[in-house]
């Protein structure tokens, strides 16, 4: 009886004693079997950083375009060339242009004789008394006469009016030889002809106009001669008076005329484009046989770039003018060194959040940049010298000072842990506390269930 006694307390301790040490041990094999992904807390410098992309503006761009509208005949430079102050950059079909400026200095001559005329109107020689009283009472026809008073001779009075008639009828030429054919093409041979005939004939005129005042003036009578003649029976001559409106309107046409001459002389001027700098060429919007239609050859005289980015208002507060930028050209791996030259008071329109103009200098004394082409843009937010760090992979954010880290403990088992946390850079996490270096954290569980959804 006691034997069977003793033999039923040892199978109840040993009962108890599996339900005390079986969980505990299933627990380590469980958390042995279990498959971590870990990390190591490290101490590390980290910077934490900002990147944006911009678009290259170059400081000291002169833009240069053809004035008028025209088919461009030769370009003459590409990308990347070097250009003195004064190379000829493209130039366009100027044919057209030399004949707008003949047309227009023949019209000056024209109205340069016009001007003349109104002040020098021709005098009228009228008979006498007597020789009035003996005629049969009609009057002797008008006979032009100098300013000055004399008669003019029949020969230069003649000149004149045929230069007069063949300047009225040179004067309608261009419109005809000028105008473009059916297809569009011009007789430049006739046209210039034609122009050339009109500025002669305008010339010429000028030229007797100012002749007869010479001739006016050699011939001028003494006040004796004048009154001695005044009783003879010579015809009496009268001079007309300069009409003030008349003049006013020939210098009216000589002042449109000498403009729309200067217009022209700069529209074929400007059929040549040249570099207003010495530099070198950004882009070229020209293209040999095309209408320019105020395409723009951009040419770049300076080394230094700007670049804008913008800058959301939680990174703006650790960017200060002055301080260091990276600058990567689009397709390259080259980096330059640039400096934060401006940071706009006033946000961009429509961002959420509030985002802020921030304009990055460059040197580019090797033109890796060039102007209206992307660039990628990277500002160093702040700095955390020998700070104590984590995988970010290991790292989960609450709020913006804390976050949890899960770490493994000496027993084996997995513990998360709360965390002071500071910037992040390159694929780390500074942690301010309550984590070591040396410490293994988890990266991943892989036999926790993946999150769908």
């Amino acid at each position: 009886m006691r034997k069977n006694r003793r033999l039923t307390l040892g199978v109840l301790f040993c009962l108890t004693l599996s339900q005390i040490v079986w969980p505990a041990a299933t627990a380590q094999a469980q958390a042995a079997d279990r498959e971590y992904i870990l990390g190591t807390a490290q101490t590390r410098d980290l910077t934490s950083e900002y990147s944006a992309t911009g678009t290259v503006e170059r400081e000291g761009v002169v833009e240069s375009a053809f004035a008028t509208p025209a088919m461009v005949k030769s370009v003459k430079v590409k990308v990347g060339d070097k250009v003195a102050k004064g190379d000829v950059l493209a130039t366009q079909d100027s044919g057209g242009l030399e004949q707008k400026k003949l047309q227009a200095q023949a019209a000056l001559a024209q109205a340069q004789a016009q001007l003349y005329s109104a002040e020098h109107p021709a005098a009228i020689s009228m008979p006498s008394s007597s020789s009035s009283s003996s005629s049969s009472g009609s009057r002797v026809p008008a006979v032009p006469s100098t300013p000055s008073g004399t008669t003019v001779s029949s020969a230069l009075m003649k000149t004149l009016l045929e230069g007069l008639a063949k300047l009225e009828a040179a004067g309608k030429a261009p419109a005809t030889a000028c105008a473009p054919a059916a297809d569009g093409t011009v007789d430049d041979a006739a046209c210039s002809k034609a122009v050339q005939d009109l500025t002669d004939a305008a010339n010429a005129v000028t030229a007797l106009q100012k002749q007869l005042g010479a001739k006016a003036s050699a011939e001028t009578p003494s006040a004796k001669t004048a009154k001695a003649s005044a009783n003879t029976s010579a015809p009496k001559v009268v001079k007309p008076k300069v009409s003030a409106a008349a003049v006013a309107r020939a210098k009216a046409q000589v002042l449109r005329a000498q403009q729309d001459l200067d217009s022209a002389k700069a529209d074929l001027k400007g059929a040549t484009l040249r570099a207003a700098k010495a530099g070198v060429v950004a882009s070229v919007g020209l293209t040999s046989g095309t209408m320019s239609n105020g395409s723009i050859l951009v040419v770049s005289d300076d080394k230094t770039v700007n670049l804008t980015v913008d800058v959301p208002l939680s990174s703006r507060k650790q960017i200060e003018v002055g301080g260091k930028a990276k600058v990567k050209p689009l397709g390259s791996d080259r980096e330059i060194e640039g400096v934060v030259k401006a940071i706009s008071p006033l946000a961009v329109e429509s961002t959420s959040p509030p985002a802020y103009p921030v304009t990055i200098t460059v040197s580019d004394p090797d033109n890796l940049l060039y102007s209206g082409t992307p660039a990628t843009v990277t500002l160093p937010l702040a700095q955390a010298k020998a700070a104590v760090a984590v995988p970010v992979s290991a790292f989960t954010p609450i709020d913006s000072t804390v976050g949890t880290v899960e770490v493994i403990g000496l027993d084996g088992t997995q513990v998360e842990i709360d965390v002071a946390y500071g910037i992040a850079s390159n694929g780390w996490v500074e942690i301010k506390d309550g984590i070591n270096p040396g410490d293994q954290v988890v990266l991943a569980d892989p036999s926790l269930p993946l999150a769908t959804g």
